[in-house]
């Protein structure tokens, strides 16, 4: 049996690695170490741990899995771990860099790994993950969720949602295991070659919420009405009115793990006050003939039901037509929707009401206005 640890020290990471360091120390390491399956029977098998931040784990591991015939540890600094090759004679180091071949190594029954999350374009954790997968029977990975959730016009995350689909076995949400500032933004993954039942991973993107029925049932709803009626998709660049309401094409932020007030917001402090014909007409932009109108639908887009349709689609700072097709077009903007209006336009429960309103209370405009 080989066992294999992966690891990149806090030296060489970038600010979402350290985050996740610091949060995942806040969970205890038996429960983590649990979490992972590492206190499973291992022998005879060929296992590889990677980027666990914790050498005590390592070592814990390492000493209570002595049936391994060869252990190969994977890391950046590989002098921090001298001490555990002087208890272990067996261990192999071996420098981690981007020139690493997995299928040079050891077939791996088992790949235990928290792969580094840095990296423009495609990410590195998921190019490592595939690395490791090709080269593993099992693969157990805590990395970011949104591939699991991310839209097609993501084309890094679709390929591996494609990939991965007919092996995921098992899915832990991070935010309610670690309660480490993590929010639903991480997960523990088990990926199985030999699965016979695998989770459905479109149904991953329910996890993420504190209620899934309800938010998959008011979701549904959305998709529902649109079906009937129409979208704001289908009105978009109409160029008809004589005032506009543009949308920018980037918006939201997020820090430490935490979704900030303005991410499931779709317009900008300028947008919803200047309401002129857009110069750049690649926009997404609505035309109006009357101010009022604008000024209903503004304040439309702000509402917090729309805004938690936002918080359930979207999975980046750029807003893309699939993250605004399910929200709908009403009738008219004559009038100022409340929200009572838009719960009985679009037939939501009282439970789902009152459920959206808590989830939507750190977002929106109303949020940075009371605590300007």
């Amino acid at each position: 049996m080989y066992i294999c640890i992966v690891a990149k020290t806090i030296n060489n990471m970038n600010r979402t690695d350290y985050i996740i360091k610091r949060n995942l120390n806040k969970l205890s390491a038996s429960n983590l170490y649990n979490l992972l399956q590492m206190n499973e029977c291992y022998d005879n098998k060929v296992v590889c741990l990677a980027f666990l931040f914790n050498e005590d784990m390592y070592y814990k591991f390492i000493e209570s899995h002595l049936g391994a015939k060869k252990i190969v540890i994977i890391d950046n600094y590989i002098e921090q771990f001298e001490w555990i090759a002087k208890r272990f004679s067996k261990i192999q180091f071996v420098e981690y860099n981007d020139k690493i071949k997995f299928n040079k190594m050891p077939h791996f029954d088992v790949t235990i790994m928290n792969p580094p999350y840095d990296g423009k374009g495609e990410p590195l954790y998921l190019q490592i993950l595939d690395k490791a997968f090709e080269n593993s029977t099992k693969t157990i990975c805590i990395c970011p969720s949104q591939w699991t959730y991310c839209v097609p016009t993501n084309k890094f995350y679709e390929k591996y949602k494609l990939k991965f689909k007919n092996s995921l076995t098992d899915y832990i949400n991070a935010g309610n295991e670690f309660e480490a500032g993590l929010g639903n933004n991480a997960a523990i993954y088990i990926l199985d070659k030999n699965a016979n039942n695998c989770v459905d991973i479109e149904e991953l993107k329910w996890t993420r919420f504190k209620n899934q029925k309800l938010t998959k049932s008011i979701y549904e709803k959305f998709i529902k009405y649109c079906s009937i009626h129409k979208s704001i998709v289908s009105s978009c660049k109409n160029e008809k009115g004589k005032y506009y309401v543009t949308l920018p094409k980037i918006r939201g932020h997020y820090y430490k793990g935490t979704y900030l007030w303005d991410w499931p917001t779709l317009l900008s402090e300028y947008a919803m006050k200047n309401f002129d014909k857009p110069k750049d007409l690649s926009y997404k932009f609505w035309s109006f003939n009357t101010i009022k109108e604008c000024e209903n639908f503004v304040s439309y887009l702000n509402n917090d039901i729309i805004l938690f349709l936002m918080y359930i689609t979207k999975t980046d700072r750029n807003i893309h037509f699939i993250h605004i097709e399910n929200i709908p077009m009403l009738n008219t903007f004559a009038h100022n929707w409340t929200t009572d209006e838009l719960a009985k336009e679009f037939e939501f429960t009282k439970e789902e009401l009152e459920y959206i309103i808590e989830e939507m209370k750190p977002f929106g405009w109303k949020t940075r206005e009371n605590n300007a």
